[in-house]
């Protein structure tokens, strides 16, 4: 069995969870006796070219989410600049004026009022 693979597999809660079953407290940490763990059941292709195309698989997923989860964070701390600039009243809100047809009419107003003293009433 390749050493990738079997790490994966040790990962899944679900052979985490039959792990702790064999598990015996210990002062700071659980103990796992290694005939018990013997007797586990690995579910894995006898393949071992198999194993590695699945364990590549699993590590291009891997690279997604993380990926996809820097875009999130950055996006919630852009958000979050964006809330604090508006509730401050760095962006300045027209009052009373029909809406845009532009896309993200407030970043221009956010822009503006940023660079330069606004002549909007903020608010």
């Amino acid at each position: 069995m390749r050493s990738a693979y079997l790490v994966y597999w040790l990962n899944l809660s679900s052979t985490q969870i039959a792990i702790r079953r064999f598990a015996t407290p210990g002062v700071h940490q659980v103990n796992i006796n290694p005939t018990n763990l013997r007797r586990m059941e690995c579910a894995a292709p006898k393949d071992l070219v198999e194993q590695d195309i699945i364990t590549r698989r699993v590590e291009q997923l891997e690279k997604l989410i993380n990926n996809e989860e820097v875009q999130v964070a950055k996006l919630r701390q852009q958000q979050h600049g964006l809330m604090h600039d508006l509730l401050t009243g760095r962006v300045c809100v027209k009052v009373g004026e029909p809406a845009s047809t532009s896309p993200h009419p407030w970043f221009m107003e956010w822009f503006l009022c940023r660079h330069r003293p606004c002549m909007w009433a903020c608010y």
